[in-house]
């Protein structure tokens, strides 16, 4: 037992410990454990930096893939209303809309006469129209589709109102042409009479 006592002392001697196998204490009073944890960094000394290749980097985070690039058609700023604070995005014509526009023009068209014209350029009007339906549609701007609507309506309402005068002016030209007739029945008949009157005083005057 002497014999393995003696050893044990010894190695706690060597590993820096006590025979007691509790903690000494500083000048302080407080417990310091005197044993020496392998590898236990010394405070007493600076602690070194870490090399920069030491030093473990960050895995950047995959994030979603990148939208595709949009066309100009669909990729549309969007038009402030009057408050400012109501944004509405800009709703592209449909190829429908667009030739419903040409329809309704052309369907006006087709009721003014051709003699003056009025066929060729209402026709005209509609492909006017239809081209800027589709410039509105690309147009990074925006230009609204109720803006051409209006525009449409606007040159449909033109072409209705030219329509209806160049009626009006025929009935009226028909209404002179008729007064002018019934004007010259008029002297027609008034010369008959005179004529009939002379020719009645004649007699008399033969008679007597």
């Amino acid at each position: 037992m002497a014999e393995d006592a003696s050893r044990l002392a010894v190695s706690l001697k060597v590993s820096g410990g006590t025979t007691s196998g509790a903690p000494s204490d500083d000048a302080n009073g407080y417990a310091v454990d005197e044993e020496r944890i392998e590898g236990a960094q010394d405070l007493s000394k600076p602690a070194a930096l870490p090399c920069e290749d030491d030093v473990p980097k960050e895995t950047p985070v995959a994030g979603p893939p990148e939208e595709p690039a949009k066309t100009a058609a669909t990729n549309r700023r969007l038009l402030n209303t009057s408050n400012g604070d109501d944004a509405a995005p800009y709703e592209e014509p449909s190829a429908s809309r667009r030739s419903e526009a040409t329809y309704l023009l052309t369907k006006s068209a087709s009721k003014c006469s051709s003699g003056d014209g009025a066929n060729t350029r209402a026709k005209t009007l509609a492909n006017k129209v239809s081209t800027l339906l589709d410039v509105a549609a690309e147009s990074e701007d925006g230009l609204q589709l109720a803006d051409a609507e209006a525009f449409l309506a606007a040159r449909k309402g033109a072409a209705l109102r030219a329509d209806l005068e160049r009626t009006a002016r025929l009935h009226e030209d028909d209404l002179a042409r008729a007064e002018a007739a019934w004007d010259g029945d008029l002297a027609d008949r008034d010369e008959a009479i005179r004529s009939l009157e002379t020719e009645l005083a004649g007699s008399k005057t033969a008679e007597n």
